[in-house]
C-alpha cells in the first residue's frame, strides 16, 4: 500500500491524464500510417491510464486524506479497467451523431426535394423518415456499447497478443489481428470523452 497526499495524488492524475493523451495521439499516428496492427497497446494502456486517475479522483471527491493506493490498482490491469467500465459508455453525442446520418442519408431524404406529391403523404414519408433514422442510430448505439465492452473485458489479452506467441497445441506462431477501423473509432471517442470528463472533476477538486 502507498500512501499519497492530496497535492501528489492532484499531481499523479494530471501525469496520468497527460499520458492518455499521448498514448491517443501514438494512436491516431498509426492509424493515419494505416498501422492497426499495434493500436491494441495505446487504447489499453490508455484505459489503464484512466482507471487509475478515476481511482484517485473518487478519494480526491471523498475528501480521503492520505489517497491510498494499493498494488492492484498501480499494477494489474484487470483492477484498472473495473474503475472505468461503468464509465465507458456510449453517449448521447455519439448516438445523436448517428441520428443525423440516418437523417441525411439520400435515400430516405433525398435533396432534390419532396418525394410525393400528396402533402400527407409526403408528411407521412418524413415521419417515417424520422422513426428509422432513431431506429438506426439505437442499433448501432448498442453495436457500439458491445465492441467497447469486448474492448475493456477482453483487450488485456489482446494487447498481449500483439506480441509473437505460440499456440500451445500446434506450437504455430501468431498474434493478434489488427484493430478494426470502427473499433478504433469507438475506442478513441470513449477515451477522448473520458479524458474531458475527468479534467472537469480534477478542476473541481482543484
Amino acid at each position: 500500500m502507498v500512501e499519497v497526499t492530496k497535492d501528489d495524488a492532484i499531481k499523479a492524475i494530471q501525469m496520468c491524464l497527460e499520458n492518455t493523451l499521448g498514448f491517443l495521439e501514438d494512436a491516431r499516428i498509426l492509424i493515419s500510417k494505416n498501422r492497426h496492427d499495434r493500436l491494441w497497446m495505446q487504447f489499453q494502456f490508455a484505459f489503464e491510464e484512466l482507471g487509475k486517475t478515476n481511482f484517485m479522483l473518487t478519494q480526491l471527491e471523498n475528501e480521503d486524506d492520505p489517497i491510498q493506493m494499493n498494488n492492484d490498482i498501480r499494477t494489474k490491469h484487470e483492477i484498472q479497467m473495473a474503475h472505468i467500465k461503468n464509465l465507458a459508455r456510449i453517449t448521447p453525442y455519439m448516438k445523436d451523431e448517428y441520428e443525423r446520418v440516418w437523417l441525411d442519408f439520400p435515400m430516405l431524404n433525398p435533396t432534390t426535394g419532396p418525394v410525393f406529391e400528396n402533402e400527407e403523404t409526403e408528411k407521412m414519408r418524413k415521419l417515417l423518415h424520422q422513426s428509422l433514422a432513431k431506429d438506426a442510430a439505437e442499433n448501432f448505439t448498442e453495436l457500439d456499447q458491445a465492441i467497447l465492452d469486448e474492448l475493456l473485458d477482453e483487450g488485456h489479452q489482446l494487447r498481449k497478443d500483439c506480441r509473437v506467441n505460440f499456440d500451445v497445441n500446434t506450437g504455430k506462431p501468431y498474434k493478434a489481428e489488427a484493430l478494426r477501423t470502427d473499433k478504433a473509432r469507438i475506442a478513441q471517442g470513449i477515451i477522448e470523452e473520458l479524458v474531458s470528463n475527468f479534467q472537469q472533476r480534477l478542476e473541481n477538486i482543484s
